[in-house]
């Protein structure tokens, strides 16, 4: 019963000390998209996945900051996005941004339909 249970521990263990959180689950789904549309090299990928990364945290930051007013979070939100997408601008150039940027506007458009 003792190595069971030591068993079931140590189970538990290995899936919480593997799973990742909620903040890098959203940056590498979002980076994954952005290399596949892009066609970035390592050192690129690394980049725009640490900058989405710090995003998706100050996002998670605003929301427990802001969860009783819609319209400051929003207000925010925009400003955070901005100032990510100068921070992936300077290394990724205009026309891929604008690239990017295209993709993603084909694609909320898609998914309205």
């Amino acid at each position: 019963m003792k190595h069971i249970f030591t068993t079931i521990v140590l189970l538990f263990i290995t899936i919480s000390s593997s799973a990742q959180s909620k903040e890098e689950k959203k940056a590498q789904k979002r980076t994954d998209e952005i290399v596949r549309v892009l066609s970035l090299d390592k050192e690129e990928t690394l980049k725009v996945y640490e900058a989405l990364l710090a995003k998706e945290k100050k996002i998670t930051v605003l929301k427990e900051k802001h969860k009783d007013n819609q319209e400051t979070f929003k207000a925010e939100m925009k400003v955070l996005s901005r100032a990510t997408n100068r921070v992936m601008k300077d290394f990724l150039g205009g026309d891929r941004m604008m690239k990017m940027h295209a993709h993603f506007k084909a694609k909320r458009e898609n998914s309205k339909k």
